[in-house]
């Protein structure tokens, strides 16, 4: 009876600890400087890998991945285009963003980006110097990169860097269309 109880007690316990795992941290967004896609990825360690894929199967997608990332520090990494070293190219079916479909961010680098979820349009209203990014909500929003930057390095474990503050998250708590310089804009929320 004694092993009876115990096993009853343990066996819940144990479930609840295997499904433990680190939530999805804010360090992968889109940008448009220049009028091209690129991905903003912040790796947490050395490997990381990052796609842009469809969101429907068979999903086609266009990915990078790297052995020798400098952790902490954000990269710029163009959709359809070649990476500066360290990063290869590691997948190449999806060979251009088409209006109506939705495309789906992720990553990868001791954390699991936020998935940010996206098309062409959300791409288009982007301001100069702003990147799109998810929240654990699954709110879209547009934040400078200073903010996303922070946040990335906060979700990594490393709070904000050396000397500033750090922000509490990248959903604003009242939504604006037009917000103060850094504060993020909802444009949508995910489906």
């Amino acid at each position: 009876m004694r092993l009876f109880r115990l096993i009853m007690v343990l066996v819940p316990f144990v479930g609840l600890l295997s499904a433990c795992s680190p939530a999805n941290e804010p360090i992968a967004g889109m940008a448009m400087p220049d009028g091209k896609p690129v991905i903003l990825f912040l790796p947490c360690s050395e490997f990381a890998t990052v796609s842009v894929n469809d969101a429907d199967p068979p999903a086609p997608g266009w990915g990078f991945t790297t052995s020798d990332a400098e952790p902490g520090k954000a990269v710029e990494l163009p959709l359809f285009g070649r990476p500066a070293a360290p990063w290869d190219v590691d997948e190449e079916q999806l060979t251009s963003l088409e209006a109506g479909r939705r495309y789906s961010l992720g990553g990868l680098s001791f954390r699991h980006a936020i998935f940010v979820d996206f098309t062409v349009d959300d791409l288009a209203r982007l301001e100069p110097g702003e990147v799109l990014v998810s929240s654990r909500k699954g709110t879209l929003a547009a934040v400078g990169r200073d903010a996303f930057e922070r946040a990335a390095r906060k979700g990594c474990g490393n709070p904000a860097g050396r000397g500033s503050r750090a922000r509490p998250s990248v959903t604003p708590s009242v939504p604006s269309l037009s917000p103060l310089p850094g504060e993020p804009r909802i444009l949508r929320r995910s489906s």
